[in-house]
């Protein structure tokens, strides 16, 4: 039997991760030669396995095909960890006209040139996602995402908004080596950037890796508590001199600035095109009745103690 509706449709992803549907995620190849001494993959061999880019181009003909699929998610760890490979599979995906829109991980290293991410976006690509973590170079060392450079951030988030594309970079409160003032340099490097989203997340240890083994220099974490592992809305792992809502509040802090700013208006206005029309508009319309339904009960009220008045 030949499937024709893809099942994705009915529980689609968050809104800033996507633009049309149906959509899917994809991984092109497996392994990650980075040093990040929180991440699962650290536990594993640095080598790097591809798949060829015409099985790729064949996968995705497939999904198109047999369930109509429109957007791509790759979740590669880094997908443009091989320069010569992103050209030629973004050359493939044009000339086989699959008119795919797609997002990506990637690392902000000298392989992102505007270039390459205007050939990027010619193939369909509207976001990638940088792997930041801290705006503090001590916390980054600690972290061991010391090849990060702020600066190359920075050009990397320029060049991709000049090109057209949505910069969403991940970033990490609590980190090892973290405290009021570096979580408050993080907040402000994000908000130098032309983003229109960002991803914020509290740093938690996972068993295996480096930083739960020594996350006792950095801070205390419960290592027994298994289940604060799979629920990470709260902070789990604490550095010293902070507490719990320390973390909390700084989150809080951090997307409430991010949003609430006339700059971010404009980088809005700059990637709005139908398809956030079409996502937002229900969202909108929500709003809109919400704020019509609050004005009634607030008229109501008005003029309830109006008649109650002597």
């Amino acid at each position: 039997m030949i499937i024709t509706h893809c099942p994705f449709q009915l529980i689609p992803p968050a809104v800033n991760n996507y633009k049309r549907l149906p959509t899917v995620a994809v991984m092109t190849s497996r392994g990650c030669p980075s040093t990040c001494t929180y991440c699962q993959s650290s536990l594993f061999n640095k080598d790097v396995r591809y798949n060829s880019v015409e099985y790729v181009i064949d996968h995705l003909k497939f999904l198109i095909k047999n369930y109509g699929i429109k957007e791509v998610s790759f979740f590669d760890d880094i997908f443009t960890i091989k320069r010569s490979r992103v050209y030629e599979l973004c050359d493939r995906m044009i000339e086989e006209g699959l008119n795919l829109t797609w997002i990506c991980f990637i690392k902000t290293n000298r392989i992102i040139t505007k270039d390459i991410l205007q050939k990027m976006q010619s193939a369909g690509c509207w976001m990638v996602m940088p792997g930041i973590e801290s705006g503090s170079p001590e916390v980054l060392k600690a972290i061991g995402k010391q090849d990060i450079k702020l600066d190359t951030v920075v050009r990397v988030c320029r060049d991709s908004y000049e090109v057209g594309i949505q910069a969403r970079p991940s970033f990490m409160l609590g980190n090892p080596g973290d405290t009021r003032e570096t979580m408050k340099e993080t907040m402000d490097f994000a908000l130098s950037l032309p983003l229109l989203h960002v991803g914020v997340s509290y740093f938690t240890p996972l068993p295996g890796t480096s930083s739960w083994e020594h996350f006792s220099d950095y801070g205390t974490f419960d290592t027994a508590n298994y289940t604060a592992l799979n629920h990470t809305a709260s902070p789990t792992f604490i550095p010293h001199d902070l507490e719990v809502k320390d973390l909390e509040h700084e989150i809080e802090d951090f997307y409430s600035r991010f949003y609430f700013r006339f700059s971010w208006i404009l980088i809005f206005i700059r990637f709005l095109d139908i398809y956030e029309i079409k996502k937002l508009s229900p969202g909108a319309f929500i709003a809109m009745k919400l704020w019509v339904s609050r004005s009634k009960r607030k008229l109501s009220s008005v003029k309830q103690m109006l008649i109650e008045s002597p």
